[in-house]
């Protein structure tokens, strides 16, 4: 190996590991004490488990809560295996699993197929009746995340008189939630905050409902917590009524007509490069124009298709990525800046490569982009008229 390939190798090696530990690597947890005998945590079980590593102090009854919001055999059991404890839950409803830690120490849990794991961290702490006496610590949620959350354990005080709360509904017009991930990671930015319960993202329907408590939440507080995570909203004061839907129906014709426009503009870019290479790679005809293959051609007809019609993919997949997870745009993003960045080094310092690694993919980038925004195109078109 040559030094270019092992700079080129060591750089890989060091994307991998901070790509790793970016998505998987622990966060930081939050501090909470033990206030009385029991302890207690919410687990929200959806294609995960989160908070997926609890700390709970050991000789104290433990009483965890799985709020299972999926079907399937998958995630139908928890297993504790450490603790001879286990619960079948049903979808869809919370199920009570309690135990007390007997031993110090970290012990894995996981479902009953094995696919879906946690971490239970057990720390010395006092005896139950000890912690009874201790003064109570202010209550801090636990930092946010679906993919690794930690969270502690804290014991049930007094019984506090409940505020009455009460529902709101938000509009996903627009906001790029295209799959299920994306549903999960407004889940749990919203589960994060203080008096939001009953969380149900419909991204078939475009439609977010949460039960919140008005004393400790407003659901304009809630709406900017669901656009820093990169969708966008708006709040349905009145559902149903004629002004609403009016408005709604306004918003999906302004989307259908901005990812058209993108859509031409992709498009009409992207047909030329890619038709040259390909004809290119397979006939290699001798009446193919030659500046079609000029890669500074292609750099000035791919540019406006990654930063134009590109945009709003980019824009929620950065805002997703920013969050320490992924959704689909992500993916998207990720892909094509990749793609858009090598072929950019390529033709403006070619010199930095062997000569064997330097061809371009402007096409590919082109063609993603564009397949994408049909896609979108036709499912905004699909849900305008149902």
């Amino acid at each position: 190996m040559n030094v270019a390939e092992i700079v080129v190798t060591l750089g890989g090696l060091g994307v991998i590991g901070f790509l790793a530990w970016y998505f998987f690597g622990p966060k930081q947890s939050s501090a909470a004490q033990v206030k009385g005998n029991v302890q207690e945590i919410m687990v929200t079980v959806k294609g995960g488990y989160s908070p997926d590593v609890i700390r709970v102090k050991k000789g104290i009854p433990l009483r965890l809560i799985f709020d299972r919001k999926e079907a399937g055999d998958c995630s139908s059991r928890v297993v504790f295996p450490d603790f001879h404890a286990s619960k079948t839950l049903p979808p869809f409803a919370r199920t009570t699993l309690e135990f007390t830690p007997d031993k110090a120490g970290e012990f894995g849990f996981a479902c009953g197929m094995n696919m879906l794991h946690g971490t239970l961290i057990v720390e010395e702490g006092e005896k139950a009746g000890e912690a009874a006496d201790a003064p109570e610590a202010p209550h801090t949620e636990p930092a946010p995340g679906h993919v690794h959350e930690y969270a502690e354990a804290v014991g049930v005080g007094p019984t506090m008189p409940v505020s009455k709360t009460e529902q709101v509904e938000f509009a996903l017009i627009g906001g790029g939630v295209t799959c299920p991930t994306c549903a999960v990671n407004i889940e749990t930015a919203l589960g994060s905050l203080p008096g939001v319960d009953d969380i149900k993202v419909n991204f078939g329907a475009e439609r977010i409902t949460a039960n919140y408590d008005p004393t400790q939440i407003t659901p304009e507080k809630m709406q900017e917590i669901i656009e820093n995570t990169g969708y966008k909203v708006h709040l349905r004061s009145q559902p149903g009524t004629p002004d609403t839907e009016d408005k709604e129906a306004a918003e999906r014709s302004a989307e259908r007509k901005d990812i058209t426009r993108r859509l031409i503009v992709a498009a009409i870019l992207t047909i030329p490069v890619i038709f040259a290479v390909m004809t290119h790679e397979f006939f290699n005809p001798a009446w193919l124009p030659e500046f079609l293959l000029n890669r500074w051609l292609q750099l000035a007809l791919i540019t406006p298709v990654m930063l134009y019609a590109g945009w709003p993919i980019h824009r929620t997949g950065w805002l997703t990525l920013r969050h320490r997870t992924a959704d689909m745009n992500t993916l998207i993003t990720v892909g094509t800046i990749a793609a858009f960045a090598y072929s950019l080094v390529v033709t403006t310092a070619p010199g930095v490569l062997p000569e064997n690694l330097r061809a371009v993919y402007y096409e590919a980038v082109g063609v993603i982009i564009t397949l994408i925004l049909l896609g979108r195109l036709l499912e905004a078109i699909a849900k305008g008229g149902t």
